[in-house]
């Protein structure tokens, strides 16, 4: 989203899965989801000092746009988060 408090597009698809707090800055980067990898391994040196980004805080929500993907199924979301990958 604009105010970045979405860390992944997989997230971005599953409002419901979104976290309400996560750290970013220098964070490894899930391939997988398309954003931040949220559990990098424990010996992960961070290239920068991370952040916490508090959805909860005013101007951080990470509510909303979620009527573009409300009728897709997993598969769908999945597939289409594979095709994003290959722009």
């Amino acid at each position: 989203l604009h105010n970045g408090s979405v860390p992944t597009l997989w997230h971005l698809m599953r409002p419901a899965a979104r976290p309400a707090r996560f750290m970013v800055g220098g964070h490894r980067l899930d391939l997988a989801r398309v954003g931040i990898d949220l559990a990098p391994p424990t010996d992960y040196q961070p290239w920068s000092i991370p952040a916490e980004v508090d959805t909860t805080a005013f101007g951080l929500s990470n509510s909303g746009h979620e009527v573009g993907f409300a009728g897709l199924g997993e598969a769908e979301k999945d597939a289409l988060l594979d095709y994003l990958k290959l722009l």
